[in-house]
């Protein structure tokens, strides 16, 4: 049995989805080669010959139809599979897409669950796939978790998690949560304060026992089910009202 890499052609013109995008493909055991434009995907379909292609339809010089149809009608990239990433929602794209020999359609934008999912469904520790799922709270909090019972994450599986993120930082419109911050609800809102600070709106009377917080250093799946939002008196936080 071969164990050489499955290779992606990502053809896209914009800096930070090809970023984003080539990283996971990238983090979930692909070797990528990048173009950003239909003349230079064409070029590369033809040199190195790819498993599948990623074309996005608005690439510069030919665009992503264009380069579909030189490759389709070419008996050597015929058989490449194209898919069409595209943020054209206009009637008739996706039947445009496939009446120039494309092999499927996605629509952009590509979500942030979307990207996460596709790293955990190919996470593994020392080759091993772990049993795990994500939860999004609030459209704000992001929490994954292993099945320790079945394989435990590694060190090297954890850091490529967080290497993962870092690199989604941008497209999931979020940072990864450290210490020193309190997370808590005012107004109907999630806010952040660094402890210093809320301490100051303790103080003020902004920020009461009953203020909900959320505690970020959770380990556990039913804590965070049941724990994860609690009163500011019932939480950690409540040594800070002393």
């Amino acid at each position: 049995m071969s164990d050489r890499k499955l290779t992606v052609l990502l053809v896209e013109d914009n800096d930070d989805n090809r970023i984003i995008y080539a990283t996971a493909l990238r983090f979930a055991g692909y070797s990528v080669i990048e173009a950003i434009t239909g003349t230079e995907g064409v070029q590369h379909a033809r040199a190195d010959r790819p498993d599948l292609i990623l074309m996005d339809i608005s690439v510069p010089e030919l665009d992503g139809w264009e380069a579909t149809a030189i490759l389709k009608a070419d008996p050597d990239t015929r058989h490449i599979p194209i898919i069409a990433v595209t943020a054209h929602a206009l009637p008739g794209d996706q039947e445009r897409s496939m009446a120039v020999g494309c092999d499927g359609y996605l629509a952009k934008p590509i979500t942030p669950a979307a990207l996460v999912d596709q790293f955990l469904a190919q996470w593994k520790a020392h080759g091993v796939p772990l049993h795990c799922a994500r939860d999004w709270r609030d459209e704000r909090f992001l929490a994954i978790g292993v099945d320790i019972t079945q394989e435990n994450a590694s060190g090297c599986s954890i850091d490529g998690l967080f290497r993962t993120l870092q690199q989604l930082e941008r497209e999931l419109g979020a940072r990864l949560l450290g210490g020193g911050r309190v997370f808590y609800r005012s107004n109907g809102r999630t806010d952040v304060a660094s402890r210093e600070h809320f301490e100051e709106l303790i103080g003020r009377g902004d920020v009461t026992r009953t203020t909900p917080v959320f505690d970020i250093s959770l380990t556990t799946a039913g804590d965070w089910r049941s724990r994860f939002e609690q009163p500011a008196g019932s939480a950690w936080t409540a040594a800070l009202f002393q």
